[in-house]
């Protein structure tokens, strides 16, 4: 994996939910920060870096946002760590798309680790982070997050349009995330579950902190909404 990260130009982390699992988000950070390797989110993953953190590039996929896939479309290494890049992250494997394009994994799982024929790396994300941190002294890469700023500046300016309020009698999906984004607090959490808005909000809603985003997506379990936010409720979180 060293020998990987070191020869790549264009490379890209995507974080699944895994490295929440993991405890792993500060891990994630410092790894990103130092190397300046941007990251993208899986719908499991996102909210282990806030919205804001200039290595974070958003959703990845079906339902990802601009700045990402086009990351994605770029990347010479993709870096898979703690998700089983399924087929709305890869797009059915369309996604990842430049000639000579390398792939690896970080995952527990020993199968998918080594989906996709990735390069597999079984262990846990939070201490393989730290062990590649360690091993990558003084590395960086050489096409790194903040040389791609303009990407993510194009898509927070998507995100405003997309998200602002219109004069029209039925507001869209976008434009009631947006509204509701604006309006909750710094310890709110969102808590959604199956249909088409944990699609839209993958793509849209802004994390301000780990945890603060809990969307059942893989068994679309409707009616979740209600347990799962008095469980965040429980928790000491507002929902």
């Amino acid at each position: 994996m060293v020998r990987l990260l070191k020869s790549a130009r264009s490379p890209l982390l995507i974080c699944g939910g895994g490295v929440l699992y993991s405890g792993a988000e500060a891990a994630l950070a410092a790894f990103a920060e130092t190397t300046d390797i941007p990251v993208a989110e899986t719908q499991g993953g996102k909210g282990a870096l806030r919205w804001n953190h200039p290595c974070n590039f958003g959703s990845i996929g079906v339902t990802g946002s601009s700045a990402a896939n086009a990351a994605a479309a770029a990347a010479d290494l993709v870096v898979g760590i703690g998700t089983r890049l399924q087929d709305f992250t890869t797009g059915s494997r369309t996604l990842f798309s430049a000639p000579g394009r390398r792939l690896a994994q970080i995952n527990v799982a020993a199968y998918d680790a080594t989906k996709h024929g990735a390069v597999p790396v079984v262990g846990d994300a939070g201490a393989v982070l730290e062990s590649l941190l360690e091993r990558l002294s003084g590395w960086r890469a050489p096409e790194g997050a903040r040389t791609q700023a303009t990407a993510v500046a194009e898509w927070n300016a998507a995100w405003e349009k997309a998200t602002a309020p219109a004069e029209k009698s039925l507001p869209s999906d976008a434009e009631v995330i947006g509204a509701v984004w604006r309006s909750a607090g710094e310890n709110s959490v969102v808590v959604c579950a199956a249909g088409g808005l944990p699609g839209e909000l993958h793509k849209l809603w802004r994390c301000r902190r780990a945890g603060d985003y809990h969307v059942e997506y893989g068994y679309s379990c409707m009616g979740y909404e209600i347990a799962g936010g008095l469980g965040s409720e429980d928790g000491g979180a507002a929902p």
